[in-house]
C-alpha cells in the first residue's frame, strides 16, 4: 500500500531491520521527504535520539498529521508540487492564503499550502550587473582562493531567484549569501531612442488620491523585487499606499536634423 508522509508528520517506527539507529516503536518527526509513493525515503528526527536518520515510508505508521503552515502576504517561498499552473523548485511572493490553500504572485489559481516552503527572506539583490564580485570570507574559508568574476545576470541562469542570486560571464551562478563586492559597474549613459526603452518596474506613493512619483524613481528589474520592496516601504510608513508600475510601451519620435551651410 502506498504510503505518503510530509514534512512535519508524526509517526512511529514499525520496521526497524536493517537500520542501526532505528528501534521499532521508535516516535519520530518527518524532516525531509524524498522520491514518492511506495519508495519514498523519510529524514525522521527520533525523540528517542534527537536526531535524525533515514529509512523507506513503508516502515513507518502514520501517528499524526503536521498541521497545514501558515504564511501571509508577502513571505517569499519555493513550490514543491507538481499543479501544472506552478514551476516545482520555484520562487514565489505569496498574495493570500485562504485556510490550507495558498495564492501567490497575484495567480488566481491556488496550491496545497503544505506544498510550499518558506525560504530565508532575502534583501533586496545588492548587486546588478556588470558588477565584479568574489566569495565573502565565510565563503573563502569553505571554497579556498577563487577569482573575481563579473556579474551578467540577476538570479539563476533559469529566471528565478532574481532578488537572492546572480549569474556570471561565462556560466555558473551562486547566492548572493556568499558573495561580496569587489568593484561596481560604472554607470551607464542610457542609449538615446527607441534602445533605451526597457522593461522595468517602479514605485510611487498614493498621497491623498493622487500620485506622488519621486524626481527620479528607482528602477526594479522584476515584479516580486518591487513588491517586496513595496511591502517593506508600507511596513515602514503605516498609513501611506505604495503602487507598483510596470513599464508596458514606449514611443519614440527621431529629432528633426538641423539646418547646416555648407561651403561650396
Amino acid at each position: 500500500m502506498t504510503k505518503t508522509f510530509k514534512i512535519g508528520d508524526r509517526v512511529r517506527v514499525i520496521d526497524a531491520s536493517g537500520n542501526g539507529d532505528a528501534r521499532e516503536g521508535d516516535l519520530c518527526t518527518v524532516t525531509k521527504v524524498d522520491g514518492g509513493g511506495i519508495d519514498e525515503l523519510l529524514y525522521v528526527k527520533a525523540d528517542r535520539l534527537g536526531r535524525e536518520y533515514g529509512m523507506f515510508s513503508r516502515r513507518f505508521e502514520l501517528v499524526g498529521t503536521a498541521p497545514a503552515p501558515t504564511f501571509k502576504q508577502g513571505d517569499i517561498v519555493r513550490y514543491n508540487g507538481g499543479a501544472s499552473h506552478l514551476t516545482k523548485g520555484k520562487t514565489y511572493m505569496v498574495s493570500r492564503q485562504e485556510g490550507a490553500h495558498l495564492y501567490v504572485d497575484g495567480n488566481p489559481f491556488g496550491a496545497r499550502a503544505v506544498d510550499f516552503t518558506m525560504m530565508a527572506q532575502q534583501p533586496v539583490n545588492p548587486f546588478r550587473v556588470g558588477d565584479q564580485v568574489r566569495y565573502n570570507a565565510e565563503a573563502r574559508e569553505r571554497h579556498g582562493a577563487v577569482r573575481v568574476r563579473k556579474v551578467a545576470k540577476l538570479g539563476t541562469p533559469f529566471g528565478t531567484c532574481v532578488d537572492s542570486a546572480v549569474s556570471y560571464e561565462g556560466g555558473g551562478w551562486d547566492y548572493v549569501r556568499v558573495l561580496e563586492l569587489v568593484e561596481t559597474a560604472p554607470a551607464q549613459v542610457p542609449t538615446a531612442g527607441a534602445s533605451a526603452a526597457r522593461k522595468t518596474w517602479i514605485i510611487i506613493v498614493l498621497r491623498n488620491g493622487k500620485l506622488a512619483p519621486a524626481t527620479a524613481p528607482v528602477e526594479y528589474v522584476s515584479e516580486s523585487q518591487a513588491k517586496r520592496v513595496a511591502m517593506s516601504m508600507a511596513e515602514k510608513n503605516p498609513g501611506e499606499t505604495f503602487m507598483v508600475f510596470q513599464s508596458t510601451a514606449a514611443a519614440y519620435v527621431p529629432p528633426a536634423p538641423k539646418a547646416a551651410f555648407v561651403t561650396l
